[in-house]
């Protein structure tokens, strides 16, 4: 009786068993969950999701934000004293207007770095190449974009 009776047990976990399906990129438990890391080292080596993204990710996230905001808001300012805008796409925005320039700015790039956050420990080219680490990259890019445009503005002013 007893070895039936565990039969039936393994049955049951065996179907509830949640590591049957692989981690969900969006589920209930992001940003509340506590797995914040791959458990074991084999998984590792591809990709693999986690619920909370980190707070080095989540600061560089934050960061894009607040430089592609600055960056909109530094290509108002130069368009003003005379500049023009060279991204075809968002020339046709600022054609519709300011606020359509700059929601279009913002709804480009929100769901980037979504994606990128969600897909943080991926590989890109190379194993040790993670997703992750075009935060860093666009961090650079964007920062040196808004540096080029505050030197416009000494340019523009003498």
């Amino acid at each position: 009786m007893t070895s039936e009776s565990e039969g039936l047990e393994w049955q049951r976990t065996a179907l509830t068993d949640r590591r049957r399906r692989p981690t969900p990129a969006i589920s209930r438990y992001w940003f509340r969950g506590r797995r914040r890391h791959v458990r074991r080292a084999a998984d590792a080596c591809g990709g693999y999701y986690v619920d909370h993204p980190g707070t080095k990710t989540l600061w560089a996230a934050a960061a894009l934000m607040v430089l592609t905001l600055l960056d909109g808001l530094l290509t108002l300012r130069l368009l003003g004293g005379g500049a023009t805008e060279e991204n075809p796409v968002m020339a046709y925005a600022l054609s519709l207007g300011v606020s359509t320039f700059l929601l279009t700015k913002y709804l480009l790039t929100v769901p980037s770095v979504g994606m990128l956050l969600i897909h943080k420990n991926f590989p890109v080219l190379h194993p040790r190449l993670r997703v992750k680490w075009i935060f860093v990259g666009f961090l650079g890019i964007y920062g040196a974009l808004v540096g080029y445009e505050l030197a416009l503005f000494g340019v523009m002013e003498s």
